[in-house]
C-alpha cells in the first residue's frame, strides 16, 4: 500500500492512486450539519487521474465539469454524466468561458477546482530549450 513520502512506482501507482481517491470524502456539511453536495471543475479530466477523479465526485452525487483535449477519453467521462467542454487548458478564453457557465447551473458556484495539467520532463530546466517547453 502506498504510504505518504513513498513514491509508487511501475504499474501500482494507478491502484494506490485510485485506492487514495477512493478514501476521499467529497461530502460537505452546512452550518446545520446537513448534507449538501459540490460542484466541482477537472481541468485536464481527460488524464488517468482526471478519470478516476470525475468518476469518484460523480459516484458521490458531485455535478462535475471537465475540460480535456482527449476527446475519446472525454466520452468516457460524459457518459458518466459529466459536463464536457473538449479543448485546451492554455486557452485563456475558452477557460474563462468554462467557468463563466458555472452561471448557469445549480447555484452558479464551484466548490472545488482540480487542475491536472501537466508534463513530465526528465532534463533539469538549464538543459531545456524553449521549443521543447513549448512542446
Amino acid at each position: 500500500m502506498y504510504q505518504r513520502g513513498q513514491i509508487a512506482s511501475g504499474s501500482d501507482w494507478r491502484s494506490s492512486l485510485s485506492l487514495g481517491i477512493s478514501q476521499l470524502s467529497v461530502q460537505k456539511r452546512d452550518f446545520r450539519g446537513a448534507d449538501f453536495l459540490g460542484s466541482y471543475l477537472v481541468v485536464g479530466g481527460s488524464s488517468d487521474i482526471g478519470l478516476i477523479l470525475c468518476k469518484r465526485l460523480m459516484e458521490d452525487g458531485n455535478s462535475v465539469t471537465v475540460i480535456g483535449r482527449d476527446s475519446s477519453r472525454m466520452d468516457q467521462i460524459k457518459g458518466l454524466g459529466a459536463r464536457v467542454f473538449i479543448g485546451d487548458a492554455t486557452d485563456e478564453l475558452f477557460v474563462s468561458e468554462v467557468v463563466t457557465s458555472f452561471s448557469s447551473i445549480g447555484d452558479g458556484k464551484i466548490d472545488g477546482v482540480a487542475h491536472l495539467v501537466g508534463s513530465l520532463l526528465i532534463r533539469p530546466p538549464h538543459a531545456l530549450s524553449s521549443e521543447a517547453f513549448n512542446e
